[in-house]
């Protein structure tokens, strides 16, 4: 699951980069022409576009010198705290917010940048769906081990400690004529017989031993 849940998430930062750069190509493309004039007002309607995206929170255009030209807010969000300084293009992921910063360009000259806040939340509920998958998971394959781990100590465990309870009765009383009970017929049943056998014959040697004294 684990491995599933980091491939999925990675799967979908990476088709969500390259949805988010050809939007951003492509609304760049659009303002190309208001940055050539300074044009605010078309830059604005450019941006206003973007309410059909609403995992969109913020956009902007900015000049050659790094001003904002225009800037966009998804309605309900505050009007206050605008756009960041352009920085290196690419994107960076800052908690449940991703921030894209793409070059607008005529061949190759650089006319701005464009400014994308985008809303992560969906990728958040993805990451906190596989670690609840993961814990409900974990917490199964725990309880089967548990399960299996008391039969088993039930099948291999008592056997072996009857035998070394009775290893320890004859080597502290001498007592040649307790047996080790034989639970089952796999490879400790085996050991025991041999230990039972080994007994036997211990016990018919002092029995010997004790009648020609």
């Amino acid at each position: 699951v684990t491995l599933f849940g980091v491939s999925d998430v990675r799967r979908f930062r990476s088709s969500s980069e390259r949805d988010l750069q050809t939007l951003a190509d492509v609304v760049g493309a659009s303002a190309a022409s208001a940055l050539d004039f300074d044009d605010e007002a078309a830059a604005a309607k450019t941006l206003a576009a973007l309410e059909h995206k609403p995992v969109i929170l913020r956009a902007a255009i900015y000049g050659k010198d790094n001003k904002a030209l225009a800037s966009y807010a998804r309605p309900g969000q505050p009007a206050a705290g605008g756009a960041p300084a352009p920085g290196r293009d690419g994107f960076r992921y800052v908690n449940s917010q991703l921030q894209v910063f793409r070059p607008i360009e005529r061949g190759p000259d650089r006319l701005g940048t464009i400014f994308f806040l985008v809303d992560l939340s969906d990728l958040h509920e993805l990451v906190v769906s596989y670690v609840i998958s993961g814990i409900i998971i974990l917490t199964g394959a725990l309880m089967v081990a548990f399960i299996f781990s008391s039969r088993l100590q039930r099948a291999i465990s008592k056997p072996i400690l009857d035998l070394a309870r009775t290893a320890r009765l004859v080597s502290e009383q001498k007592n040649y004529s307790a047996r080790a009970e034989k639970q089952s017929d796999d490879e400790i049943g085996f050991l025991i017989d041999r230990f039972n056998e080994m007994l036997g014959q211990m016990e018919r040697h002092e029995k010997e031993m004790t009648e020609k004294n």
